[in-house]
């Protein structure tokens, strides 16, 4: 029986999408700072930093928007929830309500 991997089918084409972007994945070393654990894929001091520089928002609204996004996915299963963030990172977050949070 073969090991299942979403490494081909999901990671690596992910991967080649966000380089795109000029993303690049932090090493474990870099990673180790934000102690993040393994079941949560978010890194949310880095989405929000990223957030405030991108779209030249407030600290505050960089924040605001994190915490709408994760409530947004947080309602979800899994699969769902990562269907839903990926579909967010890509189209953005016009739809949701400010006030949802």
């Amino acid at each position: 029986m073969s090991k299942l991997s979403e490494g081909k089918g999901v990671e690596l084409p992910v991967y080649d999408w966000l380089s795109k972007f000029r993303w690049t994945p932090g090493t474990s070393a870099e990673l180790k700072f934000y102690n993040r654990p393994l079941s949560n894929p978010l890194i949310e001091g880095i989405l929000v930093e990223r957030a405030f520089k991108i779209n030249s928002v407030s600290l505050a609204d960089a924040k605001r928007a994190v915490d709408i996004l994760k409530e947004h996915v947080r309602q979800s299963s899994v699969i769902r929830a990562n269907e839903e963030f990926l579909g967010l990172l890509c189209s953005g977050m016009n739809g949701i309500a400010p006030d949802s949070v």
